[in-house]
This record gives C-alpha cells, sequence and structure tokens, in this order.
C-alpha cells in the first residue's frame, strides 16, 4: 500500500495553509476565514516531480524532496531556496519528517536508509542502515517524537522506536498483521496510534510496548492518522473515503464522517491526509483533489 502513499499531492497544516503538489512544482495555498483559496507562494527548483513536502515547525521553511532523490529546503513565504540536500540515494517520496525544534530533518532513500541532517546546512548527523526493507517499494515512514528525543520508523507490518541523537533500537512494535500505512505520536509523547492494511488503528505504550485500544471501526486500510491538541480524541481516514473519530483511551467511535467517498474517481477517495485545528474544533481531510474542513465532534 505504501507505493500508493507516494502519491500523496496535499499537505495540510494547522496555520490555515495548503500544499499543493504538481510535478515539479509546489504551491503554497491560503484558507483561511472561509473565504476562497488564494496562492501565497510557488516553489519552482525541482527538476522532476516532487512527492514529499514538509512544514518546518516555525511555520517559516518547507522541505520537498523529488523522485530524482534530492531534497530542497526554502522559504516558505518567498520561494527562496536555502539548500540542496543530495547525499542521500533515490529520496522515496513520504519520507521526510521535521524534527520538532526545527532543527533537523530525517529522510529516507530508496535503500531504506534513514539519514537525519541539519536543515539548514545540510551536515549529516545520523545515518541508520538497519532499516532496510524487503520490498524498495515499500518505503519507511518516519516520525519524530513531540520532545525530539525519540524516531518512530514503520516497515511493512513493524514499527520501531529508535534514539533519535544515536539510531540505537529502543522498542519494535509488532502488533499489526499487515502493512502499517499511517503513524502518529499522541501530543505528550507517550503513545503511539499506528493504523495499517489489517484495518485497525491501535493505541499503544511507546515504553512498554503494550497496546492501549484497537480500533476496528474501518473497513479498509487505514491512511491517516492525528491526535487531537488535548491527546483525548483520534481521527483516522481509509482507503475507502471514510474518516472516523475516536476516544484515544477507550475507542470509542464519536462520528464517522463520509463526502471523500462519493468522489467521482475512486483512486481521489485515499483520505491520505488529516489534521486538527490548534483549538482542537475543526478537522481538515484530504483525498484526491479535495480538501474539506469539518466541525469536529
Amino acid at each position: 500500500m505504501k507505493s500508493l502513499l507516494r502519491k500523496k499531492w496535499f499537505l495540510i497544516t494547522c496555520t490555515g495553509l495548503v500544499i499543493v503538489l504538481a510535478l515539479g512544482l509546489v504551491l503554497v495555498f491560503g484558507v483561511f476565514g472561509g473565504n476562497p483559496p488564494f496562492l501565497v507562494s510557488a516553489y519552482t527548483r525541482h527538476t522532476n516531480t516532487v512527492e514529499s513536502v514538509v512544514w518546518s515547525p516555525d511555520g517559516k521553511y518547507i522541505a520537498s524532496a523529488n523522485v530524482e532523490g534530492s531534497a530542497q529546503v526554502w522559504d516558505a513565504m518567498t520561494g527562496h531556496k536555502i539548500l540542496t540536500y543530495s547525499k542521500q540515494a533515490n529520496l522515496v517520496g513520504h519520507s521526510l519528517a521535521w524534527s520538532p525544534d526545527g532543527k533537523y530533518i530525517a529522510s529516507e532513500g530508496g535503500d531504506g536508509i534513514v539519514q537525519v541532517w541539519d536543515a539548514m546546512t545540510g551536515y549529516t548527523r545520523l545515518t541508520m542502515t538497519d532499516v532496510t526493507s524487503v520490498d524498495p517499494n515499500f518505503p519507511v515512514g518516519i516520525c519524530w517524537s513531540p520532545d525530539g528525543k525519540k524516531i518512530a520508523t514503520l516497515n511493512e507490518n513493524t514499527v520501531l522506536i529508535r534514539d533519535a541523537t544515536t539510531g540505537a533500537r529502543i522498542l519494535t512494535y509488532t502488533g499489526h498483521t499487515s502493512e502499517v500505512d499511517s503513524l502518529a505520536w499522541s501530543p505528550d509523547g507517550k503513545y503511539i496510534t499506528s493504523g495499517s492494511d489489517d484495518h485497525t488503528a491501535q493505541v499503544w505504550d511507546v515504553v512498554k510496548g503494550t497496546r492501549r485500544v484497537t480500533y476496528t471501526g474501518h473497513g479498509a486500510n487505514i491512511l491517516s492518522i492525528a491526535w487531537s491538541p488535548d491527546g483525548k480524541r483520534i481521527v483516522t481516514g481509509d482507503l475507502g473515503g471514510i474518516i472516523q473519530v475516536w476516544d484515544a483511551g477507550t475507542g470509542k467511535h464519536y462520528v464517522t464522517y463520509t463526502p471523500h467517498k462519493f468522489l467521482e474517481n475512486f483512486w481521489n477517495r485515499y483520505v491520505l491526509s488529516v489534521a486538527w485545528s490548534p483549538d482542537g474544533k475543526y478537522i481538515a481531510s484530504a483525498s484526491g483533489n479535495s480538501v474539506q474542513i469539518w466541525k469536529a465532534p
């Protein structure tokens, strides 16, 4: 399933901005106050298809990676390029992640190797060589803990937690029976939610590796996950265009949101991104050529 996730055309942020990818072009649109979207900036320095974008925590910079194997860091408002990172073979589309303090970026190459590098200088701080996927079409996902001390990587049906400074393995989670497609840390850093092709989302303790909740409300692969800012609710989106909100502690179902399900093209129904507003009152979701903002339960 992960090869499909490389076609992730939208990145939803909680700052009222949406990034849209179009071949070698990255467009940043504003979606404030219910007004029609307006273009904020356009970045055209890539020479091939862009398949990944990540926003710096302070909102000032964007990192984007193309299929040729290089990542570029640039100013989100002006489009000025800061640097090009090309020390890694075949940067995989969706596997870029910015550290919470904004100092580092973690990226994965087509060889399965994860590197952590300085976002402003390109200096390689850490290389992890033992995360290679058996199949290069199944790239490793990357997710930093809220305090920036750990990195979670997903590889087929397992999730590995590592020390962000040394790369040492801290925990391996093997609770899923099929490929893991999505990953999100709780705001307090105590739990991770992982979504899988086994149609379950699982909440588990990052220290003990014990499962807290298994959510079974979806009937399709779970492609996107986000915790509410208060850590009490989780929103998940699946392959069939279904989005569900549920209790992070008990798995109690709150609401099902279905408008993506009725989009004309099946590929446009895949819910590839979900995000909460900072106040927890709204949820944004993206699939295919549609971004929708709706009131959270």
